[in-house]
């Protein structure tokens, strides 16, 4: 995901340049900290339950896709409807993220919850 940072910072519009740097730099520290978490777990220096403190991140990635995407709206730099993917698959990003924070695994916004899985689909 971090070639998609370069990708879409050189889509915004030069009027917008302290809106490029915040969705970069929340783009890319979300990036990074799922990342290591993930790498951590791979390894088996944590369990599950542990890299759960790591799944706010997924929330800078979502804050980071609304706010590319919303400043693209008018640039017609991509079509309309990836833009407003882009925004819905941010705002996911940010409930599940919210969900973890929330109630963890058990929150009805987490995706471990069957109940929230009919959303997904």
């Amino acid at each position: 995901m971090i070639p998609l940072i370069f990708f879409f910072n050189q889509l915004i519009t030069p009027p917008s340049y302290s809106t490029r740097i915040i969705s970069s730099l929340f783009g890319l520290g979300g990036i990074l900290v799922s990342a290591y978490g993930q790498i951590q777990l791979l390894l088996n220096q944590i369990d599950f339950e542990q890299s759960q403190r790591y799944f706010p991140a997924g929330g800078e990635i979502g804050f980071w896709l609304i706010m590319v995407n919303g400043s693209l709206i008018g640039a017609r730099a991509l079509p309309t409807a990836s833009i407003w993917i882009g925004i819905a698959a941010g705002a996911g990003y940010l409930l599940v993220a919210g969900g973890f924070v929330r109630g963890g695994q058990k929150d009805h916004c987490s995706i471990g919850n069957p109940c929230c899985w009919e959303f997904a689909i």
